[in-house]
């Protein structure tokens, strides 16, 4: 997940959450209120959300059927 940020005004920051560098084509922006900090403080949660709605796009890693090798 990259996350940018931007000073919008001296009350608001930019957010951005692009997932390109997991293959993934979807980009998130957002508008903060303060900081360039409280930005970044809320992007793991902005990134968690966007994650969450577009779930179809992060598709889960396959588990085996079986263990190989079981121990009895």
């Amino acid at each position: 997940m990259i996350v940018s940020t931007r000073v919008i005004n001296e009350k608001h920051s930019g957010l951005t959450v692009d997932f390109s560098d997991e293959n993934v084509s979807l980009v998130g922006e957002s508008v903060v209120v303060w900081s360039e900090a409280d930005a970044l403080s809320y992007a793991k949660f902005f990134g968690a959300d966007l994650r969450r709605i577009n779930a179809d796009l992060f598709p889960m890693p396959e588990m085996p059927d079986e263990m190989e090798g079981d121990l009895e």
